[in-house]
């Protein structure tokens, strides 16, 4: 996929991560993240990546840090710097939005 629509705008990267009970089909939470492209490196910089399992020196893996020093990754050229990362649902009573330290958009129930 090229970086870059014919019309200019930068394409955009999207991830979901699903937080669940090992073996389990109970689902904590559902985390909708964009991720940046490298057009984007002089906005962000070093601030999207964190070390995989393996770390720096095997560089086997890419790992997205969704929180840096001033919270939670904003998209930094639009206006009013909504957050790059949300909770699209998590179960209700669940602490997961104090863990990550994000938003939630929706509870759900078992």
């Amino acid at each position: 996929m090229p970086t870059r629509y014919s019309d200019g705008k930068i394409t955009l990267t999207y991830t979901v991560q699903v937080i669940h009970e090992h073996f389990s089909d109970k689902i904590h939470a559902l985390v909708l993240a964009c991720v940046p492209n490298g057009n984007l490196n002089e906005v962000y910089g070093d601030k999207i990546m964190k070390a995989g399992k393996g770390g720096w020196k095997k560089a086997k893996d890419f790992r997205f840090r969704y929180k840096s020093e001033g919270g939670v990754l904003k998209f930094e050229l639009i206006d009013g710097k909504p957050p790059r990362v949300e909770i699209i649902s998590a179960l209700e009573n669940s602490n997961i939005a104090q863990t990550l330290g994000l938003n939630i958009n929706h509870r759900h129930h078992l």
